[in-house]
């Protein structure tokens, strides 16, 4: 599991929010204040840290199944198309891996590796502290989180052309999740009563397929009772990108050039945890642009 807590030093931001993975889940806890921890510990600051408040909110998400279907009809999968066959994902555990490196502006970007137990999905999550042109899915802001979403070794049967991957997404705020989708990307709106603030999962109509870029419209996706999933073509292995937006009604405008990175305090030594995944625990001080 990891743990990653971010927060603003700026106090025209006082934004906190802890992001984890663990137990198969990916979660965010935002809290709108100026709370500083009293610990440095992520097991005491993660207790309590998300209380209900008009600009607060959580969200999870979690892969329940990866999936092939014979497509019927449109481009995205429904009653029409045919299901093969099926991988329950849920439940499982992941090996995690980590590891780190200085960026300009005395930065850090964080990179945490998660691996399914039958190595049919990886999750890579990508983290910066500064502000990071040409990243990994675009340019990167210290309010983002890169998920890199991997399906690759599904025994695939004759009879299929498309391969199906099914998320559950939760959030506790005070006006919910939407769907919203474009012409480019799609995503899921996590709002609450205050105008601007909350969070925002996008991603893009194409991802590669055994290394080569699909076209735009080789992504589809549908949305129904917190159920997110997400449809691709058929190949060994499939790369998509998924961004995690953090928002807050106070942010101010900054050039992205002129942006000078807050100190960085790493905790590392809890060992590893009951199911021998291993924990690398982060406490980062951010800026924003």
């Amino acid at each position: 599991m990891f743990s990653e807590l971010s927060f603003q030093t700026d106090t025209k931001n006082p934004d906190l929010y802890l992001a984890s993975f663990s137990d198969w889940r990916f979660q965010i806890d935002y809290v709108k204040s100026g709370i500083e921890p009293s610990s440095v510990y992520i097991s005491d600051i993660a207790t309590g840290i998300y209380t209900p408040g008009t600009m607060n909110w959580r969200m999870n998400l979690s892969v329940l199944e990866v999936f092939e279907f014979k497509n019927n009809g449109s481009a995205s999968f429904g009653p029409e198309d045919t299901l093969i066959s099926n991988v329950d994902i849920a439940g499982q555990n992941y090996s995690m891996f980590s590891s780190y490196a200085n960026t300009l502006n005395w930065g850090v970007r964080e990179t945490y590796t998660a691996v399914s137990e039958d190595g049919l999905v990886t999750l890579v999550f990508v983290t910066n502290t500064d502000y990071i042109f040409n990243d990994l899915g675009g340019d990167t802001d210290p309010t983002e989180i890169h998920l890199n979403v991997r399906i690759s070794r599904y025994n695939f049967s004759n009879e299929s052309d498309s391969i199906g991957l099914r998320v559950k997404v939760g959030s506790q705020s005070t006006m919910g999740i939407v769907f919203v989708e474009s012409e480019k990307k799609d995503a899921l709106n996590i709002t609450t009563s205050e105008p601007f603030a909350g969070g925002l999962i996008s991603w893009e109509k194409w991802a590669y397929v055994d290394g080569v870029a699909s076209p735009p419209w080789g992504v589809s996706s549908s949305w129904e009772d917190g159920d997110l999933t997400l449809a691709y073509p058929k190949g060994n292995t499939i790369m998509h990108d998924i961004v995690f937006k953090v928002r807050s009604n106070m942010t101010y405008y900054t050039d992205p050039d002129s942006l000078n990175p807050n100190p960085t305090v790493y905790i590392v030594g809890l060992g590893m945890a009951a199911t021998a995944v291993a924990v690398t625990v982060v406490l980062f001080r951010r800026g924003r642009e």
